[in-house]
């Protein structure tokens, strides 16, 4: 039985390196891209081509943290966390756009948000 991962054609495909910075505790505040910004991204959202990605979360405070896809939820760390190294597999480009959410009653703590949304441009 073949992987999705095994299926993708990586040819030419050159690994992106970026740094996001989350500017406020908020709800719903996107991060900013502080480093590896290229063409084709906004300020708050980046361009991912197909393949592995492996996602480096370095916020100053201990975080919970998610990470959603097209189809919900791929990953939660039950937290709070300050660091953690993560992959993702895209199977087609889209858009990473990184998040807060500010604490409420059911969560205590900042959670932090990473979405990929597939064959998505810049807003």
């Amino acid at each position: 039985m073949t992987s999705p991962i095994e299926k993708l054609d990586l040819t030419g495909i050159m690994p992106r390196y970026y740094v996001l910075r989350p500017v406020s505790d908020q709800t719903s505040v996107k991060a900013r891209i502080v480093a590896g910004k290229q063409a084709g991204d906004s300020n708050e959202n980046i361009k991912i081509p197909a393949g592995v990605h492996q996602l480096i979360i370095d916020y100053p405070k201990k975080v919970w943290y998610s990470i959603y896809g097209p189809d919900g939820m791929i990953v939660g760390e039950d937290g709070p966390v300050s660091a953690k190294v993560v992959r993702a597999v895209c199977s087609k480009p889209g858009m990473l756009s990184v998040f807060t959410s500010a604490p409420t009653s059911e969560q205590a703590t900042t959670t932090l948000g990473l979405t990929i949304i597939p064959g998505q441009a810049p807003v």
